[in-house]
């Protein structure tokens, strides 16, 4: 017996059209039946590569707000003409290994008054929103009204300008960047700095120095959850519209292989090694940015020969134009590729929040090895 169509079961966060940005109420893991249409077949902006950038910094200024990919120098130009608007947010975060990215941030140096981004921290845990994670997943992206609050704490508005950088050595800054990108203001400006605070420092950017007080200076969650205050930043009411669910893998899989969405997998070694969702292919998160670095991401060809090799040339005109579905071991990963979609100019992916963490603990979920 077959389930009921994916297509009627895309997993989305909607609120209400005549509540106001301030007096939303977060709403989250609601699932709702779909009239049969695709998920939205749209770019989250247009994109600039830093990579392709011509002309003088003040040329390429022009242009910050709609770029995602900001090098060193742009970042530290902008820094320099506008530092009152510009917030750095410091993505510092490390899934193994003895490093600590809030250790690091809080034990300094930082860029100049930045804040950390805690992507545990702020996400929907089990303790907080036991009802949206019974499951207790790891790091699953967070409601609205706790990110609105987080920023309000930051003191992050709509006219800021965001740059998300990182230690030399950190991988996950596409992340936060994702997360920006979908919770903030459509006009939000975003920048993810394409090399490390070292760099910054190495070009003499200045930096703050000194060890930071954790209770003064990094914002708490549970704090945030349990405050009554309506959060004044307008968080979208769509920032998880793209996330699905694991009923929506289940009923997706039962679909025509030729015609169901593209599944691709970012982990590392554990594609092989623990296994995947049936018909996933794996483009590794690593295989994205460039060599000898964990931060810069690849240039647009070379991304497109990954991603034509690893898909084929048949499957890789489908990703342009179709919402293919992406999956890792946590959604971190996974966000690596949505930027690298985002700046092909690719229609936005699909992402499965729950990802492995989920699928490979169910012991009813079919997998592949």
């Amino acid at each position: 017996m077959f389930r009921q169509s994916w297509l009627s079961s895309f997993f989305v966060i909607v609120a209400a059209a005549t509540l106001s940005a301030q007096a939303f109420i977060p709403i989250v893991n609601i699932q709702f039946t779909l009239s049969p249409s695709r998920p939205s077949k749209r770019c989250m902006t247009t994109s600039f590569s830093s990579n392709d950038d011509t002309g003088s910094l003040s040329d390429n200024l022009q242009l910050m707000s709609k770029k995602n990919l900001w090098s060193v120098e742009e970042c530290l130009e902008e820094y320099r003409r506008d530092k009152e608007n510009v917030v750095f947010l410091d993505a510092t975060w490390f899934h193994k290994g003895s490093r600590n990215g809030l250790d690091e941030y809080l034990e300094g140096p930082r860029l100049p008054g930045a804040q950390y981004w805690d992507l545990v921290e702020l996400s929907c845990s089990y303790e907080l929103f036991p009802e949206n994670n019974p499951k207790k997943l790891f790091a699953m992206f967070p409601p609205e009204r706790l990110v609105a609050s987080a920023f309000d704490w930051m003191k992050i508005t709509p006219q800021s300008t965001l740059i998300v950088y990182a230690r030399k050595g950190a991988r996950f800054t596409p992340r936060v960047w994702y997360m920006l990108k979908r919770y903030c203001v459509p006009d939000q400006t975003i920048g993810l700095m394409q090399g490390s605070l070292e760099d910054w420092i190495r070009l003499g950017g200045p930096v703050d120095s000194g060890t930071l007080d954790k209770s003064q200076h990094v914002c708490n969650a549970t704090k945030l959850a349990a405050s009554k205050a309506t959060p004044s930043y307008p968080v979208s009411p769509l920032a998880r519209q793209q996330l699905v669910d694991m009923n929506f893998v289940l009923n997706l899989l039962e679909e025509d292989e030729a015609i169901r969405p593209i599944i691709l997998d970012t982990r590392g070694s554990s594609f092989a090694t623990k296994g995947h969702i049936p018909g996933a292919i794996h483009i590794p998160y690593s295989s994205l940015t460039e060599e000898g670095s964990t931060i810069r991401l690849k240039t647009k060809e070379e991304i497109i020969n990954i991603l034509k090799d690893r898909v084929g040339t048949d499957k890789y005109e489908r990703l342009a134009t179709e919402s293919v579905l992406l999956t890792c071991g946590s959604a971190v990963s996974v966000c690596h590729l949505a930027l690298a979609f985002e700046e092909l100019g690719f229609v936005e992916p699909m992402i499965y929040d729950g990802s492995w963490n989920e699928w490979g603990k169910d012991p009813s979920t079919p997998k592949e090895t």
